[in-house]
């Protein structure tokens, strides 16, 4: 997931009610489900509300510390949809900032290997084995360290 981290600071200061004060790089991100509104940059448009994309799955990639218009402080995730079996968070257009409790449903590591063990069964119904080697090619590429 792309953020611009100096413009949305500025966006979300000086254009929106709300204020980013700190930006940080999730180091190990996490899947969710995200049961609330999920923002633009700057605050002021929706991504998606809370019925739409229930069953998405979205990843963590940044955390910030924002001052809420009645000046409370509050803590955003920057999330983007989210590809199971594949490390990739994505870009647009479901892409932006959620408040932390509406994260929920943690994904598990055992689920991402179980998805990944039935990848690796279907691919025997592929036709030939060149299909079959490219394709357990790709999906190795994919898992980061996750044995087949």
């Amino acid at each position: 997931m792309v953020f611009a981290l100096g413009s949305m600071r500025d966006q979300a200061s000086a254009k929106g009610k709300y204020k980013i004060t700190k930006i940080t790089r999730v180091s190990n991100p996490k899947r969710y489900r995200v049961k609330g509104t999920i923002w633009r940059s700057d605050f002021k448009k929706k991504v998606t509300s809370k019925y739409r994309h229930k069953t998405t799955i979205f990843g963590t990639k940044y955390k910030a510390h924002v001052i809420t218009p009645s000046g409370k402080h509050a803590i955003y995730y920057g999330v983007g949809s989210y590809i199971p079996q594949i490390d990739e968070i994505s870009d647009a257009p479901l892409a932006g900032w959620t408040w932390h409790k509406n994260l929920y449903h943690k994904m598990s590591d055992t689920q991402r290997k179980k998805d990944i063990a039935f990848m690796d069964k279907a691919i025997d119904n592929l036709r030939t084995s060149n299909d079959r080697q490219r394709a357990r090619a790709e999906l190795k590429k994919s898992c980061h360290g996750i044995r087949l």
